[in-house]
């Protein structure tokens, strides 16, 4: 049922108000693509959902107020050996920073201000410690606030090591080893995409390990970005007939009408943990629920509406960096024309604009319609997949 409430949520998400979209583009720097405000020199890895809270405390001094945390922080003034630990923390000389656990006022406590990285609505910021280590922290997008502000409660999303940094996982990887080296450690990587911003190289992506590798062209490492560790890899196949994401730990599914009422919200939790950010948006006085997990590129939405059902996921987004494909190999950064014939075979129409100018409705006789964003490249990409689209915005 196409109801008001839920129009008038969708007409702000797809105006670009709530949520900004990704560029789509498959390659990437050293450190992950970055999703809040748009492509960036920088481009790590955050996610787009907007984090709550005061925009004034941005990048500020530390906190003297702050207690330094156990576990890991220097021991009467002496150094701690760096070490890495895939989906939980990197520790460097002057403290450890746990994913998830630590906030930007703890790590400001641990090593000082860092200077925020120069992108639009960067969550990221950078700290360039002894030794020549230099550090990279992406803060999550807790609560839904706005879009690039970065309060002092923010917690670590995401933490990626270059320069001197000497420390190793408990397998033995750390900058400067070989492919061979983190494949015998990890395995092979589930996902890899090409780095084509200079210096180029190669991204191993193990999302389920809690770690990408950027290597460089002679397939040594040269970065290490530690993360969560997911409960799964973003590789489900795409079914926008029935509103589906097929992920190998069970389906997620969007609102298709009474007979199929969308995925359960604990059953979500369940199969993808919990989310990176998570908080209610107020729409013409209407909310619309988020669970982001946008580091593996989908976003969940929920709305306050009796028939669609407030437990249940009403629609959800994809984007970069989920690499799951449609039927005939299509999915985020296919070409325009690529996709639009994939949107054809499984019976769509053509694209009907919307007030958004990069985004487009692909409507079907006996199936919930489709949304997608296409970047302005030439030719155009897909940066994002909605299903089931309920109205053209």
């Amino acid at each position: 049922m196409r109801t008001a409430r839920v129009r008038a949520a969708w007409a702000l998400f797809f105006c670009g108000s709530v949520f900004a979209c990704s560029s789509g583009d498959d390659s990437t720097d050293d450190v992950p693509f970055e999703r809040d405000g748009g492509a960036s020199d920088v481009r790590d890895a955050g996610d787009d959902t907007r984090d709550a809270g005061d925009g004034d405390r941005d990048g500020g001094p530390r906190d003297a107020g702050e207690e330094v945390r156990d576990g890991g922080d220097r021991d009467g003034g002496q150094p701690l050996t760096p070490e890495l630990m895939p989906g939980q923390y990197v520790q460097v000389a002057e403290g450890r920073i746990e994913i998830g656990v630590d906030t930007f006022a703890t790590v400001q406590t641990k090593l000082g201000p860092g200077v925020r990285s120069m992108a639009m609505n960067a969550r990221s910021f950078e700290w360039m410690l002894s030794d020549g280590v230099v550090l990279t922290v992406w803060f999550a997008n807790t609560g839904l606030g706005p879009v690039g502000t970065v309060d002092m409660g923010a917690t670590v999303l995401w933490i990626s090591v270059q320069g001197g940094y000497t420390g190793q996982t408990p397998d033995g990887v750390g900058l400067g080893a070989s492919r061979t080296d983190v494949e015998t450690a990890f395995g092979a990587a589930p996902h890899e995409v090409a780095i084509t911003a200079n210096p180029t190289g190669t991204l191993l992506q193990y999302f389920t390990g809690g770690l990408l590798v950027a290597l460089d062209d002679n397939g040594m490492t040269r970065t290490i970005t530690i993360c969560r560790a997911y409960r799964v890899e973003p590789d489900g196949e795409i079914d926008p007939n029935d509103s589906r994401l097929r992920l190998s730990n069970g389906d997620l599914e969007g609102f298709m009408g009474l007979g199929q009422r969308g995925t359960n919200i604990n059953t979500v939790r369940t199969r993808l943990g919990e989310p990176d950010a998570e908080g209610d948006v107020t729409v013409s006085g209407q909310q619309l629920h988020t669970l982001s997990y946008a580091f593996i590129g989908i976003e969940i939405f929920q709305v306050d509406n009796a028939v669609i059902g407030d437990d249940r996921v009403a629609f959800l987004t994809i984007h970069t960096p989920y690499y799951g494909l449609g039927a005939g190999g299509a999915g985020i950064g296919t070409d325009r024309s690529d996709f639009e014939t994939f949107l054809g075979n499984q019976g769509y129409g053509n694209a009907t604009a919307s007030s958004n100018a990069n985004f487009f409705c692909y409507d079907h006789p006996s199936a919930q319609s489709v949304g997608v964003t296409y970047t302005e490249d030439t030719p155009p990409v897909v940066s994002s997949v909605t299903t089931p689209l309920l109205t053209c915005p």
